[in-house]
Order: structure tokens, then C-alpha cells, then sequence
């Protein structure tokens, strides 16, 4: 399926709803990471979202397979493309939840996670206003698992027209 037809039109939420399915299911489904992988590959260098789900699932593919360095090439390559995508669009929620995710999983002997607290807040802000209600539930139940956070989550505002 090429990006132009994954984007366009009405089928756009109910695509971007597959992808973060994926996403959901990646860290634990080797098919589910491959899936997603595959679904990002053709739109990532036209949109930063699908970059940094590609990215993203390029990072989790390294749980799934065996041979050390084939892991940290994976790694390496996830961690390339979501850095790109942030400076394509460093003011999507997505991508911040996508990388704040990524760097509370990852092991620690990488060295990545730097953007912990920043993406931490950025994230409570987004929660604070209007917005994707799919996408507000994804990065709430995140930062419910996250025992550093220490004030209390914003409620949910849910879109009206959806």
C-alpha cells in the first residue's frame, strides 16, 4: 500500500488507528512489530508520524531478535529515524509519546533517555487541552505506568467531532 493511498482521504484516522494497533501490540508480537514495520516503511520519508512509528518499531524489532549485534543495529536505525522525525515536527504529541515510550523501555547501557522529563511534561500538556482522544489514551495509560510521575493526571478531554 503506498503512502499516498495510506493518507489519503477518509481512510486516514482509520490507518493511523491500524499503525498505533500495531505499536500497542509491537513489544510483545514479533509479527505485530513486522507488520508495523512494513505499514511505515513506504510513507516514513514523507511524514514524520510514519517515520517515527517506523522508527519506533525498528527499536522494539531489536527485543525480538537474538544476535547482539544485530540488535544494536536495529536500535541504531529506530533511534536515527525517530530522532529525524522529531526535527521534522519536534511539536507532535505522537512523536513525544512515541520516544518518551521508547526511552522508559529501552536498557539503560544505551544511553537513551535523556528526554525522559522533558517528553514527560510535554506529554501532561497535551493531555491539558483538546485533541486526539485515541492518542490521549495511548499517552495516559503510558504515564500511568510510569512510577516517576508524581502529580496527578490530567482528566481526558475527548474531541467533540470525531
Amino acid at each position: 500500500m503506498g503512502c499516498l493511498m495510506l493518507w489519503a482521504g477518509s481512510g486516514h484516522s482509520q490507518d493511523l488507528h491500524a499503525v498505533r494497533s500495531l505499536y500497542l501490540e509491537a513489544g510483545s508480537s514479533e509479527r505485530a512489530c513486522q507488520d508495523l514495520l512494513s505499514k511505515t516503511r513506504s510513507c516514513a520519508e514523507a511524514d514524520a508520524i510514519m517515520m517515527g512509528y517506523g522508527g519506533a518499531a525498528a527499536m522494539i524489532m531489536a527485543k525480538h531478535v537474538i544476535n547482539p549485534l544485530t540488535k544494536l543495529d536495529w536500535f541504531r536505525q529506530g533511534k536515527e529515524l525517530l530522532d529525524k522525525a522529531l526535527l521534522m515536527d519536534g511539536r507532535s504529541a505522537e512523536l513525544h509519546y512515541l520516544r518518551y515510550c521508547i526511552q522508559r523501555n529501552c536498557p539503560r547501557f544505551l544511553g537513551y533517555s535523556g528526554n525522559v522529563p522533558a517528553d514527560r511534561e510535554f506529554l501532561f500538556h497535551f493531555l491539558e487541552g483538546n485533541g486526539d482522544s485515541e492518542l490521549k489514551m495511548m499517552i495516559h495509560a503510558a504515564l500511568t505506568k510510569d512510577p516517576s510521575v508524581r502529580k496527578p493526571l490530567p482528566s481526558i478531554k475527548t474531541d467533540k467531532a470525531r
